[in-house]
């Protein structure tokens, strides 16, 4: 053998090396990547999860979050404070989840299944009133797709399940003798 030969054999060698580096590190990045989505709709649904801790935990801040999304007119004024606060964390989060959307970090089931959650309370008349005042603090792409969303099929929200769950039948829903 001649060292033009053992030349060509150590070349190819070296690239044999340097491709199975490449894919030793493509297959890292794609390890990492995942684990970076799966650490970040893990704290988004964390975040979602303190939050309802957080108004559970004190008994007014449910009330005033149930009666605001359903009659803010009958908040008194501290009580329609403290209900812009709670919208504002609230929507927070949904536009947290939809901008790693946005940016990858979390993959589209994350946000379509919150997406629902979201829209059973886009429409209703407090989530409107605080909304119509207070659009431009959000991001403008996830304000747009707030505006479009409509309300799903058979979730009910708060006031709605609040009451089915007393005994009696959400608003709307059908008394059981035929008539709704």
């Amino acid at each position: 053998m001649n060292w033009e030969a053992i030349g060509a054999i150590g070349e190819l060698l070296g690239a044999i090396a340097v491709v199975i580096s490449l894919i030793y590190v493509a297959l890292q990045v794609k390890s990492g990547t995942q684990a970076l989505k799966t650490s970040t709709r893990g704290a988004a649904f964390r975040s979602l999860q303190e939050w309802n801790y957080a108004v559970l935990s004190e008994p007014d801040l449910a009330w005033i979050f149930q009666r605001g999304m359903a009659e803010p007119q009958v908040l008194d004024e501290r009580q329609q404070a403290r209900f812009v606060h709670l919208m504002f964390s609230y929507l927070k989060l949904f536009e947290n989840i939809y901008l790693h959307l946005l940016d990858g970090s979390v993959g589209p089931e994350a946000w379509e299944h919150n997406k629902e959650v979201l829209a059973a309370f886009a429409n209703l008349p407090g989530t409107q009133r605080y909304w119509s005042g207070r659009r431009p603090i959000f991001d403008p792409r996830f304000a747009d797709v707030f505006d479009s969303l409509e309300a799903p099929d058979g979730v009910m929200v708060i006031d709605q399940l609040a009451k089915s769950m007393s005994g009696r039948p959400p608003e709307g829903a059908p008394d059981g003798n035929g008539a709704s």
